[in-house]
């Protein structure tokens, strides 16, 4: 059995070390983790909500982008793009959509809900086809009235 050969004060003590390295690591930790929050996205047409950690000062866009690749991760149905100027992301508690370029943490709300852009082509349409049944019905009226006279 042998002795140590310096004494116990004057060495270093393993757990001092070890103190300082994970004093450093814990704040590090810490400050990562202080502004991350939990929120709950709730996406049109899709059963169930979809919860997920992000940064606080996150934008609206990098949230949607997260939301999209978890939504796809999960399988979920219908199937939507992966682009995420396509959707509009709404706080709970506004009537408004957040713009892209906002904070996430700006809001003080943790539940979203997110919606996918009406294509200009499909509102295009709607309005052409108002347009022609109105033409429609303008004409059959008018014969109407002509053939009864």
């Amino acid at each position: 059995m042998s002795l140590p050969s310096a004494p116990l004060s004057k060495r270093q003590h393993p757990n001092k070390v070890n103190k300082k390295q994970n004093k450093h690591t814990r704040s590090a930790t810490t400050k990562c983790s202080s502004n991350r929050i939990l929120i709950s996205v709730r996406v049109k047409g899709s059963s169930g909500h979809i919860r997920l950690f992000v940064n606080e000062e996150e934008s609206v866009e990098a949230v949607i982008r997260s939301v999209l690749k978890v939504y796809a991760r999960e399988g979920r149905f219908p199937v939507f793009g992966h682009e995420s100027g396509q959707f509009y992301l709404y706080c709970a508690t506004f009537d408004e959509a957040l713009k892209p370029s906002q904070t996430i943490g700006s809001t003080d709300s943790r539940n979203f809900l997110m919606y996918k852009k009406e294509p200009q082509d499909q509102k295009k349409d709607d309005s052409s086809r108002r347009k022609r049944s109105l033409k429609i019905w303008l004409i059959k009226f008018l014969n109407f009235t002509i053939s009864s006279h």
